[in-house]
């Protein structure tokens, strides 16, 4: 494991002559669990999917919107007619 300088202060004059100001701290051990960033994928998954639903959603309602407009026009065409 790695070591990094410290920095600490003496508390008295003598200490601050003797000491060089720095003191070897261990490093602290990442985790390695191998599940790092699955959090990440899985928000992506979950936006993806949610942005799908949503252009399928608006992709209905705007040909629904079209077809009733259509069916209008043709109702009152064959209302005409007769």
């Amino acid at each position: 494991m790695r070591e990094f300088p410290k920095r600490v202060r003496a508390r008295s004059g003598e200490d601050r002559e003797k000491s060089v100001g720095l003191e070897p701290v261990r490093a602290v051990r990442a985790r390695a669990s191998g599940e790092d960033g699955a959090i990440l994928i899985l928000a992506f998954v979950y936006l993806v999917a949610v942005s799908l639903v949503i252009t399928m959603l608006s992709t209905w309602v705007t040909n629904d919107l079209n077809n009733s407009t259509r069916f209008t026009a043709a109702n009152s065409t064959t209302l005409a007619a007769t």
